[in-house]
């Protein structure tokens, strides 16, 4: 609980709840509770006044039940304004028209977004996801947010695909169709889409979730599904290797005498990991993928690349020699 909280008990009618955010304001934290357990949590500047734009909150999932909205503080003014579930503002005129709004790159409806997740192509459309904070212009309550599209041009928001849970902020990973249901995530012939993420809370680990319709995202029961190395773990990348028939993730593993490294691991299903390697000099969201030298494929080498932009080297033979 929120200690000296405020609570707001109601039925939910509609699908949204909306705060309104106001860009320098005082913060405050806010839970949602349904039946005893939080479902949602996060830190906003709530408006006072006029707001700059109004952050939603999805809570269709318990239409016709009831929530509990927990503020540590509250103004008078604010709770007024905090009355109204739903209003005509999610489709408000000028959106995607401001003046410093990006007109071919896709950025968000509302709030911050960093780090691009889980880039693939599945159920006939190019899926993108992204670190997200829907309440606000300012990193922080870092969610998964979610966009497809069939042309890479033009996008559809969908709305969040990871929200933060007991076991920390949604921090990035990548994504992967598992054709041959290694996982047993799959029904019904369908592969499940897997998203891989890292749970920032503490301890930090690796975690999974999956979708069969590339909408609705199940956290696996069995997470961590790599546990904390060091608090400065994040950030997996996972491939499938067709010649050795498992997955490989690169990690990068921050180290208290900080040095930079990555770690190697690979899994037969893509919830029981073992450690390969470690490399050094590498920084955040590492890539790795292979490519033919002068355009030979039976000569490939496989490339590691990182956010610190340290360079690529050909690591192939240091986890594939299992």
């Amino acid at each position: 609980m929120i200690p000296d909280h405020i609570e707001k008990t109601f039925v939910v009618g509609k699908k949204y709840l909306l705060f309104p955010v106001k860009t320098g304001a005082e913060l405050h934290k806010v839970k949602l509770i349904h039946l005893g357990k939080t479902v949602r949590y996060f830190d906003i500047e709530l408006a006072v006044g006029a707001p700059d734009f109004w952050a939603t909150v999805d809570v269709s999932a318990w239409k016709g039940e009831t929530i509990t909205i927990l503020y540590d503080k509250l103004k008078s003014s604010q709770n007024e304004m905090m009355r109204t579930q739903e209003r005509n503002v999610l489709n408000a005129t000028g959106l995607y028209k401001e003046t410093l709004r990006p007109q071919f790159h896709f950025s968000s409806k509302t709030g911050w977004l960093n780090d691009p997740n889980g880039l693939v192509y599945f159920n006939n459309e190019y899926h993108l996801f992204f670190q997200h904070n829907p309440y606000g212009w300012n990193w922080g309550n870092m969610h998964w947010g979610h966009a497809t599209s069939r042309d890479l041009i033009h996008w559809e928001e969908h709305g969040e695909a990871l929200y933060p849970d007991e076991m920390g902020a949604m921090f990035s990973g990548s994504a992967v169709v598992d054709w041959r249901n290694t996982s047993e995530f799959g029904e019904n012939g369908k592969p499940p889409l897997v998203l891989i993420y890292t749970a920032n809370g503490n301890p930090t680990t690796q975690c999974i979730a999956y979708s069969l319709d590339g909408r609705r995202f199940i956290k696996y029961s069995g997470n961590p599904v790599v546990k904390q190395i060091t608090d400065g773990n994040r950030d997996p990348r996972v491939i499938w290797h067709e010649p050795s028939k498992q997955w490989i993730m690169t990690l990068y593993v921050g180290m208290p005498d900080h040095n930079e490294t990555i770690r190697f691991f690979s899994s037969p299903n893509l919830k029981d990991w073992k450690q390969l390697s470690v490399t050094e000099g590498f920084f955040e969201c590492p890539d790795l993928f292979a490519l033919p030298v002068d355009g030979d494929v039976e000569n490939q080498k496989w490339v590691l690349t990182a956010a610190n932009f340290n360079g690529a080297i050909g690591i192939g033979y240091r986890w594939n020699d299992y």
